[in-house]
């Protein structure tokens, strides 16, 4: 399973199975939401997700993962999908 928590905000997103793809979202406050991977609202008290991080948590990349990335993109993309152009 795969959690991240929001670098501004501190809103933890967590995978969860339940349904598939789907995505908890925590606020500091407590309130919590589930949201697909299009930060959907599907239910719970929290309404509101950001797009990003429902797209990297539900599609399980870790935060190791989303720093090499972010480090130098032109390395190639995670999971062997393919290398980026020159």
């Amino acid at each position: 399973m795969v959690a991240l928590r929001h670098p501004l905000s501190g809103t933890l997103y967590e995978q969860i199975n339940d349904p598939p793809g789907a995505v908890r979202v925590v606020g500091k406050d407590g309130a919590e939401g589930i949201f697909d991977d299009s930060a959907r609202y599907l239910s719970g008290e929290r309404r509101t997700a950001d797009i990003g991080m429902c797209r990297w948590v539900s599609n399980g990349i870790s935060t190791a993962d989303r720093a090499a990335m972010m480090a130098d993109p032109r390395k190639g993309s995670w999971r062997g999908v393919g290398e980026v152009g020159p």
